[in-house]
C-alpha cells in the first residue's frame, strides 16, 4: 500500500535541514480543527507528540509514538507517552525504531484494549472534573 505523507513541523516555526528539503510534504499554519481532521483522516500516524498520540487513539487512528529526547535528556517529556500507552493497554505502539514494525493497523486485541481504556480515562477525568468543579 502506498500512503501520501504529510509532516507537521515544530511549533516554533522554524525550518530545519530536513523540513526545507520536504516542503513539498510540510502541513503549516494548521489550527486546532485542521491538526485533529488531519489526525482523524489519516490511515497511521506516526509521532512524538504526546497530543497527536492522545488525540489518535481517541479517534482510533493507528498511530505510532517515537521518543521526543534521548532517554539521558533533563527535559525529556517521553514519560507522557509511555504513560499514555501503558494506560490505554498499548504499550507496543511506544517504539524506538520503525524498522521492525511489521502492521500498522490496530490488532483485535489493541482495539478492545483501547476502547475499554478510553472509557476508563474518560470516566476518571469526568470524575476528577466534577469534584473539581464541586459538582455532585
Amino acid at each position: 500500500m502506498r500512503l501520501k505523507i504529510f509532516f507537521v513541523g515544530y511549533t516554533d516555526k522554524k525550518l530545519y535541514g530536513w523540513e526545507i528539503s520536504h516542503r513539498d510534504i510540510l502541513l503549516s499554519n494548521l489550527g486546532v480543527e485542521d491538526f485533529l481532521k488531519c489526525i482523524s483522516k489519516a490511515t497511521i500516524v506516526i509521532t512524538d507528540s504526546f497530543h497527536a498520540a492522545a488525540f489518535s487513539a481517541i479517534f482510533h487512528t493507528p498511530f505510532y509514538a517515537l521518543p521526543r529526547f534521548n532517554k539521558t535528556d533533563v527535559n525529556s517529556m517521553n514519560s507522557r507517552l509511555k504513560v499514555l500507552v501503558e494506560e490505554l493497554g498499548i504499550e507496543d505502539r511506544f517504539v524506538e525504531d520503525l524498522n521492525n514494525i511489521s502492521s500498522y493497523s490496530w490488532s483485535e486485541d489493541e482495539i478492545k484494549s483501547l476502547e475499554c481504556n478510553l472509557l476508563m480515562l474518560k470516566n476518571k477525568g469526568r470524575s476528577y472534573l466534577q469534584k473539581s468543579l464541586g459538582d455532585n
